[in-house]
């Protein structure tokens, strides 16, 4: 008698007896069920990928209040960006990624501070509802703690 096991069951087993933290590498490197290209829908309706994360919850799973930001708008607002376009810095050179980091580092945490003083769990450079509800854009409030 032969038994067939699809690779997603034998993923779902493998999570099931493994510790915690191997576990959530385990569910990183095999995504969730229904996961095309990052994209996920998660049972609350929120369809978002992983790396449009900025700050707070990651999972889609446990969504319930996310926020937006123009993402590229605050990032360009940062002191960091305004220098590196001021010396004409371009993506090869050292001190361009260096200011580059620090500017993500300055929007996370402008990012998180707002999340938290608006009662959002998490917020998200692109993130939808499937029953199409609007989400909350916090841009202004992310600028204001710049």
């Amino acid at each position: 008698m032969k038994i067939q096991i699809s690779a997603l069951a034998l993923a779902a087993l493998a999570l099931a007896s493994a510790p915690n933290s191997a576990a959530a590498s385990a569910g990183q490197f095999l995504g969730n069920a229904g996961d095309v290209a990052g994209v996920v829908q998660a049972p609350r309706g929120w369809v978002a990928k992983r790396a449009d994360n900025i700050c707070g919850l990651k999972d889609a799973k446990q969504l319930s209040n996310p926020a937006t930001i123009d993402f590229s708008k605050v990032l360009r607002a940062t002191t960091e960006f305004k220098e590196i376009q001021r010396k004409g810095l371009k993506k090869g050179d050292a001190e361009y990624q260096l200011l580059h980091n620090q500017a993500l580092t300055r929007v996370t945490n402008a990012a998180d501070k707002a999340q938290k003083a608006n009662g959002h769990c998490s917020i998200w450079k692109k993130i939808s509802h499937s029953d199409g509800r609007a989400v909350t854009d916090l841009t202004a409030a992310v600028m204001a703690n710049l």
